[in-house]
């Protein structure tokens, strides 16, 4: 799997043009390298690009890495945020 350029992500959505979208970015503290753009400070920078062109942004931090064990209790909170509900917390 080819490593993609850190930040790109976020230069295509300054680039581009705003759409009707919701975004759930999330990030585990323990989330560095192992071919992911999985950088606290680049995803904090691309919730930043989101919110200042307009976008609906629900972001997460968790103490956890880039694995199913950490995703099983977000999962079911990012897609309701996507839906536009609320939380259950």
């Amino acid at each position: 799997m080819p490593v993609a350029e850190p930040g790109w992500l976020t230069r295509e959505f300054v680039a581009a043009a705003r759409r009707a979208v919701r975004s759930y970015p999330e990030i585990g503290r323990f989330e560095q390298g192992g071919g992911f753009t999985g950088d606290v400070a680049e995803n904090r920078h691309f919730r930043h690009v989101l919110k200042a062109k307009g976008y609906t942004v629900h972001y997460s931090h968790y103490s956890g890495g880039h694995d199913y064990v950490s995703w099983r209790g977000s999962f079911a909170d990012g897609l309701m945020a996507l839906m536009g509900l609320p939380a259950n917390n």
